[in-house]
């Protein structure tokens, strides 16, 4: 068995080879998921607290590269995204490329707080993560 639950292509969607590149330039120095990440032999789980994910996602690194990706992506997949590019080892995901769904445990609730400027195009938001890690059907690219 495997996390992998279904790989849907052997391309990727378009653009994701450019931000694979840039983000492969400047994963050094993105924040580190300071908790374990592994694969079992059918769940890649996030460990540690909510908190630790939490604080990722709150971060400009984060911001960026969220915003690189497709628009529509919601902020648990990015995360994910980001860090299968980062950890693919530790996911069991080296050296795999193309477009996969994953079984992945982690924290799938989040809360966004916006404090947007009337009259403005700028707004300001921060993440909170629900306390509820669940297995969750993901699509990404490697």
């Amino acid at each position: 068995m495997s996390a992998i639950v279904t790989k849907l292509s052997d391309q990727t969607y378009p653009g994701f080879d450019e931000f694979k590149k840039y983000f492969s330039s400047c994963a050094a120095a993105f924040p580190r998921y300071a908790p374990d990440i592994n694969s079992n032999s059918d769940t890649i789980t996030f460990w540690g607290e909510a908190s630790a994910m939490q604080d990722v996602l709150n971060t400009p690194e984060f911001r960026l590269m969220w915003n690189l990706l497709p628009a529509g992506m919601d902020a648990v997949t990015a995360f994910v995204q980001v860090y299968a590019l980062k950890y693919p080892k530790h996911m069991s995901l080296d050296g795999m490329t193309g477009t996969y769904t994953l079984r992945v445990n982690i924290w799938n609730s989040l809360w966004e707080e916006q404090n947007e400027a009337q009259y403005s195009q700028q707004h300001r938001y921060a993440f909170s993560v629900k306390e509820n890690r669940r297995d969750t059907l993901l699509t990404i690219c490697l």
